[in-house]
């Protein structure tokens, strides 16, 4: 399982999941890890995850997503 957020400043994410503010959008939800996209080289450029509706989808490096392999939500 990783832990999906949107935004890519881990410290802004922090701050905004510390506050606990309900305009936000930063709730995150789970999503579950199936496999890494690699590129021609063999590099790791992204990943495919299933999301909470079963779909399979993918995150590409600098897409401006942050996922953690950690619940936020309990960060003090």
């Amino acid at each position: 399982m990783l832990q999906f957020w949107y935004g890519s400043n881990l410290t802004l994410i922090k701050n905004k999941i510390k506050a606990r503010s309900l305009e936000d959008r930063q709730g995150g939800h789970s999503v579950i890890f199936k496999s890494y996209i690699k590129d021609s080289s063999g590099s790791v450029t992204g990943f495919k995850y299933y999301d909470y509706s079963g779909i399979s989808k993918s995150a590409i490096k600098g897409d401006g997503s942050l996922f953690l392999g950690a619940n936020l939500k309990d960060i003090k």
